[in-house]
């Protein structure tokens, strides 16, 4: 049928156009005749014939289009619907070949493709009943010699490792760079001098997962700094102010302190003045009131000036002790290696209200985080957001905030976030 139609779209198709030929030939001819020359009439009947026949057989070929168009689109769609079914079967063929050697491995991996929370210690024993936040996953790859990889990962993205094993008796095996190795055997994973335990009748991991589902879950706490509780006592509660916080895997937040303002307004106090434009608040603060940055030429020297003697007297103005004598060329470099982008960044976090953080350590029934890991793009224009990266990760080393929550045995909930202690009211207002 496609073939039959598309032949007939061609044939009339080009009847289409030698009508059309001999329509525009009748027409100039009879057009440049008088009406006694002899031809008129000829030329008179061509150009009628070209014109009936050229609609006529433009009909016929835009029928015969759409036929042919029509058995086209059909003829691909049972091609793709073939290729689906195809892919299909052989997707299926996969998860049943996955399923299969899930079922097979079961004795040491009964969790099939999902990711398992896991606690990780040097010494267990020492600590009591907590440990490093990890996540532990085990795929099937289909690979004769290495059929399994197991995926560690923390959920601050510090760690992200894969390790390919094969099953040896009762264990899965890998052998590492450093001539060490690592063994999976029912509920837990070895990896150096680290154990990570991820059976879910675990002690350890049913108490980290529970305190997790109570803790991190989104809800809002009601809290109360502990200076003030401890200083006017509990008949005082209701006079005190009150602060909401809710807590996830992605993140803290306080409904009334902006934490990541804060440490911005941090950051500017200690790099006012710095040699780069980022560090100079006066900077940050023209680019959230015009939602970007003057983009000035290189023959605006003039206007520039005068817009840098502007921002040095908003700068007074405002208390800031900015750096403002910069060099226009100074200005472009910093456009171009993407201080826009930095900034946008900064306030994206400060619009969230959100501390980028994750839990990684669970200790005396309290959950740590700390801020997450951002590895640098290494790319001409994100120079300036490399630079700020290397810089806070370098600040952190030397003083990493504290942050964490824990539940009390009386069912408090105690908040620490950097060194400001809060406590839930929830039991204190149904006593």
């Amino acid at each position: 049928m496609k073939n039959q139609s598309e032949a007939f779209k061609k044939i009339w198709g080009a009847f289409t156009i030698i009508c059309a030929i001999i329509f525009a030939i009748g027409l100039i001819s009879s057009n440049s005749m008088s009406y006694n020359d002899p031809s008129f009439d000829t030329a008179y009947n061509l150009m009628w014939v070209g014109l009936g026949g050229t609609s006529l057989f433009a009909i016929l070929w835009f029928a015969f289009k759409v036929k042919a168009d029509n058995a086209f689109a059909e003829e691909n769609r049972i091609k793709l619907e073939e290729q689906r079914k195809i892919e299909e079967a052989k997707r299926e063929q996969q998860k049943a070949e996955a399923q299969k050697a899930y079922e097979e491995i079961s004795d040491i991996w009964e969790y099939g493709e999902k990711t398992m929370l896991a606690v990780a210690a040097s010494k267990l024993e020492e600590i009591g009943i907590g440990g490093g936040i990890y996540y532990v996953k085990l795929k099937y790859t289909n690979n004769n010699s290495t059929p399994w990889v197991i995926t560690i990962n923390d959920p601050t993205g510090d760690i992200n490792s894969d390790f390919k094993v094969q099953r040896k008796g009762n264990s899965l095996i890998g052998t590492l760079k450093n001539d060490k190795i690592i063994i999976m055997t029912k509920g837990q994973l070895t990896l150096d001098d680290s154990i990570f335990l991820f059976d879910t009748k675990s002690e350890h991991v049913r108490e980290i997962s529970k305190l997790m589902k109570e803790l991190l879950n989104g809800k809002k706490i009601e809290t109360v700094r502990l200076e003030h509780l401890e200083a006017a006592g509990e008949d005082a509660i209701d006079a005190l102010p009150k602060f909401h916080f809710s807590f996830t895997k992605d993140g803290i937040k306080c409904d009334e302190i902006n934490y990541p303002k804060k440490h911005l307004e941090a950051f500017f106090e200690k790099n006012n003045g710095g040699e780069h434009i980022f560090q100079n608040k006066i900077f940050y603060t023209e680019y959230c009131k015009n939602k970007g940055l003057y983009h000035f030429g290189t023959f605006d020297e003039s206007d520039f000036e005068d817009y840098m003697r502007e921002l040095d007297m908003q700068a007074v103005k405002s208390g800031y002790v900015c750096k403002t004598d910069f060099e226009l060329a100074e200005w472009q470099v910093s456009l171009r290696f993407g201080v826009e982008k930095l900034f946008k960044t900064f306030k994206s976090y400060v619009d969230k209200k959100t501390l980028d953080v994750a839990p990684f350590m669970f200790k005396d029934g309290s959950i740590h985080f700390k801020h997450k890991t951002y590895s640098l793009s290494n790319k001409e224009s994100m120079m300036f957001f490399d630079m700020a990266i290397a810089s806070m990760i370098r600040e952190r080393n030397d003083n990493e905030p504290s942050y964490f929550i824990s539940k009390t045995e009386d069912g408090d909930i105690i908040i620490n976030i950097d060194d400001e202690n809060f406590v839930s009211l929830a039991n204190k207002k149904n006593n």
